[in-house]
């Protein structure tokens, strides 16, 4: 799938720089992204334990429906089409923040991506925070982590290139000053447009910060618990569990959506997880890189732990 990176400065953590390029994928790697993607939180998929998992196959029927994945480079389906144009914009946004999953890890090696809405409802306790915006402020979609740091990304989906719509992004993500006490390494907005059915995307990281912008506070252990999320809610179920030892680690998984596919996720990490009140966030990122490290070049393993693959 073609890119392009804007706006890029030099010296940034990962030096990335302005060009054209192609990001290179696998099915597995795509349909990984469609599950991880900005989810509720650990307390919302377990309170709605039935139509959380019903979601989850709803997410994987939206990308197998509206996405021709046997073409390259991708193109979107003839099915598309055939919406009305309020559909097209939904269906834009869903498709732009499983790339923008997909873009962050690849790109930018973000292991978590959450829904910025998760935190303004529940940062620290049930209550949650109200993020304070001035009147006309908009803030961006998503918040990312890995052991480097935070990154910020607002997600657009289009039909066509818009450069006003990229305008907005730059002035959403200008509007997170902080995380944690910590500036993003990258404020990032992406978007996903359609070109002769191709799809394409572009990428700007904006230099500077608006003076009243936000500082959030976000509690990385819930942050880490709510991104697994989904899958502790699909491995909960013990009757269904298989095991499979993989580049020497031991996962576990189910067979989901009719035993089209496989979801688990290293042992280990699992195991961890389940500890919820001795839960060590460092404890489990040093484990969870030994296991990357092992895995990297299984496609269907991502840098979360996670196995998502066709079950064939």
């Amino acid at each position: 799938m073609e890119y392009q990176l804007s706006e890029f400065l030099p010296g940034n953590i990962y030096n990335l720089y302005n060009r054209y390029a192609s990001l290179l994928f696998t099915k597995n790697e795509l349909l990984r992204s469609t599950f991880t993607v900005g989810r509720k939180s650990y307390k919302h998929v377990f309170w709605h334990h039935y139509y959380s998992r019903k979601e989850i196959e709803f997410r994987i029927n939206m990308l197998e429906a509206f996405i021709d994945m046997s073409k390259k480079p991708l193109t979107i389906s003839p099915t598309f089409s055939l919406l009305d144009p309020s559909e097209k914009s939904g269906i834009n946004y869903f498709l732009a923040s499983v790339f923008t999953k997909l873009y962050s890890e690849k790109i930018l090696n973000t292991k978590y991506l959450m829904h910025l809405d998760v935190y303004e409802k529940n940062i620290y306790n049930d209550e949650g925070i109200k993020i304070e915006l001035r009147k006309g402020q908009k803030r961006p979609d998503f918040v990312g982590y890995n052991s480097d740091g935070w990154n910020a990304i607002e997600s657009k989906g289009r039909i066509d290139k818009d450069n006003r719509g990229l305008n907005n992004g730059l002035e959403q993500v200008k509007n997170l000053k902080e995380i944690n006490g910590e500036a993003p390494n990258y404020k990032i907005v992406m978007m996903m447009y359609q070109e002769s059915e191709k799809l394409n995307s572009v990428l700007l990281d904006p230099e500077e910060t608006k003076e009243y912008s936000i500082k959030l506070k976000v509690d990385l252990n819930e942050f880490i618990y709510d991104y697994y999320s989904n899958i502790l809610l699909l491995l909960n179920d013990t009757n269904q569990i298989k095991n499979e030892k993989i580049e020497n680690i031991d996962f576990i998984y189910v067979d989901f959506i009719c035993n089209k596919y496989i979801v688990g996720l290293a042992k280990e990490l699992f195991d961890q997880l389940k500890a919820y009140n001795n839960f060590d966030e460092e404890l489990f990122n040093n484990k969870l890189d030994e296991i990357v490290i092992q895995t990297s070049k299984v496609d269907f393993i991502g840098n979360d732990g996670i196995i998502f693959k066709e079950n064939i």
